[in-house]
């Protein structure tokens, strides 16, 4: 009899918050579903041992800031965003790179494209 993978988290609201966290999330996550806004840090979840999409799901990418910044203000982290571009799929890395890789402003994209980039599996 084949038993159903546990959901371990659903994701339908994440602003996001520090890469450490996040990344510590991440490592002890058994399988993510992500179906809806997943913003900064919480894009991160893309490169989950076991994640997926829904194609009307909406991401937000950005460089990692230093704290206490919370608002898209103060020194950017490039050892944070390096860890967060870490987590991500080869074809999301060079869809980033390709455009000037994570920067101060903010890089939208829906499940859909990740999808269709093969950077994420369809829930």
């Amino acid at each position: 009899m084949l038993k159903a993978a546990a959901v371990a988290l659903v994701i339908h609201f994440s602003p996001g918050g520090p890469v450490e966290q996040f990344a510590h999330r991440v490592e002890h996550a058994r399988h993510v579903e992500i179906r809806g806004l997943c913003a900064s840090a919480c894009t991160m979840f893309l490169g989950a041992r076991d994640v997926c999409v829904t194609s009307d799901s909406r991401f937000m990418f950005h460089a990692a800031f230093s704290a206490p910044s919370t608002e898209f203000r103060g020194p950017r982290n490039a050892r944070g965003t390096a860890l967060i571009m870490s987590y991500y799929h080869a074809p999301l890395q060079r869809y980033l790179d390709a455009r000037g890789g994570l920067t101060v402003h903010e890089r939208w994209l829906t499940g859909a494209e990740l999808i269709a980039m093969g950077a994420a599996r369809r829930c």
